[in-house]
């Protein structure tokens, strides 16, 4: 079940960075592209905190 968890948040983090790889770069960031990287954030950070606390539980 955790790693299952990692493995959504992973694809969550994954997806997220290659929506702002995309974003056109003549812009300035605009509310949706702030809401992206959040959520990329919030993914990565939940992705690493689940994979320690499955490294650590063997």
């Amino acid at each position: 079940m955790l790693l299952a968890l990692t493995v959504v948040f992973g694809v969550f983090a994954v997806g997220s960075g290659v929506a702002l790889l995309f974003r056109r770069s003549d812009q300035p960031p605009t509310r949706r592209d702030r809401i992206i990287s959040v959520i990329n954030l919030v993914s990565t950070i939940a992705m690493v905190t689940l994979l320690a606390i499955h490294a650590l539980s063997d």
